[in-house]
């Protein structure tokens, strides 16, 4: 009888401490969705129009974009996403791609990366750097710049002046004070809102990382002015269309 009356103590005992436990667990840990914050949510704020000039079309609607060039997830955004992006929404007249330098401290290559894309549009080829950089993003040493420069077409003397003179680098740092000013922590990150008449953009969406396209094109059309939704391509309304987009 007594060792029945201590196993019943010692079952009691463990009862009231896993109670305990849940009630404790319950305070400090959120439950229910609240845990796992949308990757799409409202946003708020103004990118000036100074620094939305890395610009890819001229629609009214604006997708700005911190990235990194050697970011894996960067990469896939750039390779897979952003080319069905193009083609339903830019090339469409209906939205223009905005790219802010984001290079992140524990990417040793991204920062020169930056420069060297920036390098390029100072020559008029920003977005063809870009998607050199990109396509093969474990090429980013100094002479893989030089390589890619050259591939892209640009003046290779101009080039590196630009590049060992650090002539971008303080337009960079604008960048990151951009981004730290929007509490960016990692790359890509994205902002969705409308250009203003000054160039400036008035935020209404933030994306968080690199999302399939139907979460993109969602966001873009949420805020899409109804008089411009004619210009909307096929693509964008076609949900099959982000079905390719894992498939490289």
């Amino acid at each position: 009888m007594t060792r029945f009356k201590s196993i019943l103590d010692i079952g009691v005992t463990v009862l009231v401490v896993v109670a305990a436990s849940i009630v404790i667990w319950r305070q400090f840990v959120p439950t229910g969705r609240s845990q796992f914050p949308s990757p799409v949510e409202d946003a708020k704020g103004m990118i000036p129009a100074e620094l939305a000039t890395v610009v890819r079309g001229t629609g009214q609607v604006a997708l700005i974009e911190f990235s990194d060039f050697q970011c894996p997830f960067c990469g896939h955004h750039a390779r897979d996403v952003e080319p069905l992006i193009r083609r339903a929404f830019i090339e469409a007249g209906l939205l223009r791609e905005v790219f802010i330098n984001y290079p992140l401290s524990n990417h040793p290559n991204a920062q020169i990366a930056s420069e060297a894309a920036m390098c390029a549009g100072n020559q008029g080829k920003f977005w063809e750097m870009h998607d050199a950089l990109f396509l093969n993003q474990a090429a980013l040493g100094e002479s893989d710049l030089t390589d890619r420069a050259r591939e892209v077409g640009l003046n290779l003397a101009l080039f590196s002046k630009c590049v060992r003179g650090g002539e971008t680098r303080q337009v960079i740092e604008r960048h990151k004070s951009a981004g730290r000013a929007f509490s960016v922590q990692s790359t890509p990150s994205f902002f969705v809102g409308l250009v203003r008449s000054d160039g400036s953009v008035e935020l209404k969406k933030r994306i968080s990382g690199a999302l399939p396209f139907s979460e993109f094109r969602s966001a873009i059309l949420a805020i899409t002015p109804k008089e411009l939704r004619g210009r909307v391509g096929e693509v964008a309304l076609d949900v099959r269309a982000s079905s390719g987009e894992h498939h490289r």
